[in-house]
């Protein structure tokens, strides 16, 4: 069992990569805090990046209705900073699982070559994530519009 547990680790580090040691710390995420959704983007976590812009979408509105909710705004970015760093932990060991189901006939070096592959950041979910959010954003704005013309 706790040489299952190491392997476990190993590929938890494979898949996470050069910043595991800060991560795996926890702690509060400086750019967790300031980029929000586009770190999410960048470390591969399409849904919660999104889930989080279409939140600071809302409180942008809200906003425009009373200044109080700019507390909120600031609420949202402590929130993504204390938990970016256990929500990605989180969202890795599920990765893993699902990579060691799909893979259950690879070996263990290449399970970490797997994980190297899969993990990690991408520049590439960035831009995805900035093109689901225009997408998103071009809705609310288009519904928005339909509604004040009708």
């Amino acid at each position: 069992m706790e040489e299952q547990n190491q392997k476990d680790e190993e590929l938890l580090k494979d898949f996470i990569g050069q910043n595991y040691d800060e991560i795996m710390r926890g702690g509060f995420s400086i750019p967790g805090f300031f980029l929000t959704s586009i770190y999410f983007f960048y470390r591969g976590m399409l849904s919660q990046g999104l889930s989080l812009f279409i939140v600071r979408l809302f409180v942008i509105v809200l906003i425009q209705m009373h200044e109080i909710f700019a507390v909120l705004f600031l609420g949202i970015n402590i929130f993504a900073g204390l938990y970016a760093n256990k929500l990605y932990v989180s969202f890795a060991k599920k990765k893993i699982s699902s990579i060691k189901e799909l893979y259950y006939d690879k070996s263990f070096e290449e399970l970490k070559s797997i994980c190297v592959r899969d993990g990690g950041v991408s520049i590439t979910y960035i831009f995805m994530g900035f093109f689901a959010c225009g997408a998103l954003f071009l809705f609310f704005f288009l519904m928005l519009l339909f509604m004040y013309y009708n």
